[in-house]
């Protein structure tokens, strides 16, 4: 039954991560958990996102920077985009709930229609600001191009008249100076106006262009959170690997736990053969004794009959003597001796017989023997198979309860999960809505941004073939490095051993210079003795010769100042002089003591 168990546990579990219910459930859990932690921190701390963002922050110190962040959000909350609300509200730090009526009574938007947001209204009030705006733009226009269609007929009477001057008086003249000097005035004023508008073109361009930067660092930002989603969905599915793994792993030691099991019973089971083996051996060990018992009573019955035997066949010899001597005596007793044959006769049958009826008994004792035994194997036999079946049904009973619990918590976990993957489903239903808006619109950004890439390419390109001359320059300046760092270390460990070198022959002179100094300071006070010694001599104090052998052993070896001390006793014996360019012959090998 456990095995059946086990296999159901693990055919549940397959058909679940094989169906992807598993993943899902373990996914929602975690992103339960997430949300959960996120609420917790953000109502508690301030997003890292606006701390780190300074031009966000510059939006609040605005007058309307509130208005705008609360209109933008209420865009958002209208049509239900959840994930670009919560990451919009984590960067502008604006956790806070709003109220739509609340922000259309501050700003004075007259809500007509409740299915459009506030920014739609807003923007249906700026378009009829800027029509009104275009209407008395295109009024002022009109006036100066009729006064331009008043002055092209002059320009054309001026022309004629410059024609015919002498046809013309002095008084037409001075009116077309002071037309002229009008149209003049005029072409100036349009030229400034002209000016004006090529300078707000300008404006324009530049805000246009500032616009358009401030799109492209939106657009890498929206970049960067799309590889940042990719990322944690990446980080998720490395977690589900993980669960993965880990119940992998949980199910391998369940298994060798079960394997664990099997073999404990089976070593019980090995247990109780070798029990069986031992009380088989036991009960063979007793036959044989009993079987021993039985022949050893059965030998001494066959000793015993056989003495019988031998003490009638030795009756039988003597009444055959008795016989023999009593036939040549009495014919008569011939019948008697016949008779008493007979009854001998009779007698040794009945041995026979009753010889048989002994092995027909010992025949049967083996057999009723070996049916004890056999019976007395099956009683131990069925009393351990009644023991074994006690406690397979205890241990099936508690097993049967731990699968019904464990059955129980898993319809429980089951149902939670079910739920937790219908809103996760909901969820990212509209997660995937808002991704696939931001794709259409990063198609079209990459669609420009190709056509960059494509210059900045070939730029690129005249840079690598700069870089590779570069490259070149730097593998051959390195590898001039290496053989000058190969020579350096060549000739720096030169220098080591022949700085270790000098430091030898340094020591080695210091030791010479030393050994010199004791051996002339000896020699020194050698030769003060020997004059100390040779004046002794002249004077022909030979008590002294004693002191001079403890000066010589403090000086000396002991050795030389035994020689010496023979070479002055021969000279004062003879009386001699000794000269002083006599040389004393010393052993400098040997320490003198100080």
């Amino acid at each position: 039954m456990q095995q059946e168990l086990a296999e159901l546990k693990g055919l549940i579990m397959q058909t679940l991560e094989a169906n992807g219910q598993l993943a899902k459930i373990r996914a929602s859990i975690r992103a339960s958990v997430f949300n959960v932690v996120d609420s917790h921190d953000n109502n508690e701390k301030i997003s890292p996102f606006f701390s780190e963002n300074k031009k966000v922050q510059s939006i609040k110190e605005l007058e309307t920077g509130r208005e705008l962040l609360e209109l933008i959000k209420e865009f958002l909350k209208f049509y239900e985009m959840s994930y670009t609300n919560s990451i919009f509200s984590s960067e502008a730090n604006l956790r806070e709930e709003i109220n739509r009526d609340a922000i259309s009574k501050r700003l004075q938007i007259n809500i007509e229609d409740k299915n459009k947001p506030l920014l739609h209204f807003v923007l249906v009030q700026a378009q009829k600001n800027q029509k009104l705006q275009q209407s008395q733009s295109t009024k002022t226009f009109g006036s100066i191009f009729s006064s331009q269609e008043m002055l092209s007929p002059q320009k054309s009477i001026s022309s004629q008249m410059s024609k015919s001057k002498p046809q013309i008086g002095v008084s037409q003249q001075e009116f077309l100076k002071k037309q002229k000097e009008q149209f003049n005035l005029l072409q100036e004023q349009e030229n400034k106006k002209r000016q004006k508008e090529v300078q707000k073109k300008q404006r324009e361009e530049l805000q246009l262009q500032e616009e358009i930067k401030i799109q492209k660092l939106n657009r890498q930002k929206d970049e960067n959170q799309l590889q940042e989603d990719r990322l944690k969905l990446e980080k998720q599915k490395l977690e589900q690997i993980k669960m993965n793994q880990e119940l992998q792993q949980k199910s391998l030691e369940i298994e060798l736990q079960r394997q664990a099991q099997l073999n404990q019973e089976s070593e019980l089971k090995q247990q109780q053969l070798d029990l069986q083996k031992k009380l088989i051996e036991q009960q063979q060990l007793a036959q044989e004794i009993q079987e021993n018992k039985l022949s050893q009573q059965f030998k001494e019955k066959q000793q015993e009959e056989q003495q019988k035997l031998i003490g009638i066949e030795q009756n039988v010899k003597e009444t055959d003597l008795k016989l023999n001597t009593i036939l040549q005596e009495k014919t008569k007793i011939s019948d008697e001796l016949q008779l008493i044959k007979e009854q001998i006769l009779g007698e040794k049958n009945k041995l026979f017989q009753l010889t048989e009826q002994i092995q027909l008994e010992e025949s049967n004792l083996q057999k009723l023997q070996q049916q004890l035994i056999v019976q007395q194997e099956n009683k131990q036999k069925i009393e351990n198979e009644q023991n074994s079946l006690k406690q397979e049904v205890i241990k099936f009973q508690d097993e049967k309860k731990t699968i019904q619990d464990q059955i129980d918590q898993l319809k429980q976990q089951l149902k939670e999960e079910e739920q937790n993957l219908e809103s996760f489903k909901q969820n990212k239903a509209q997660e995937i809505q808002g991704l696939e808006e931001k794709f259409k619109q990063f198609q079209f950004d990459n669609n420009e941004l190709d056509k960059k890439l494509a210059q900045l390419n070939i730029q690129k390109k005249e840079l690598q073939s700069q870089l590779e001359q570069q490259n070149k320059l730097k593998i051959e300046i390195s590898g001039e490095q290496e053989k000058f760092e190969i020579e350096k270390g060549e000739i720096s460990k030169q220098i080591q051993e022949l700085q270790k070198e000098i430091k030898n022959l340094i020591e080695g002179r210091d030791y010479l210079l030393n050994q010199i100094d004791d051996l002339n300071n000896k020699l020194n006070v050698a030769n003060n003795e020997i004059d100390f010694y040779k004046n002794q001599i002249l004077s022909g104090q030979q008590v002294e010769v004693e002191n001079f052998l403890s000066t010589l052993k403090q000086g000396g070896s002991e050795v030389e100042a035994k020689a010496t001390i023979d070479q002055n006793l021969e000279t004062v014996s003879v009386n001699t002089i000794y000269d002083d360019n006599q040389k004393v012959e010393y052993d400098y090998d040997e320490p003198f003591d100080s």
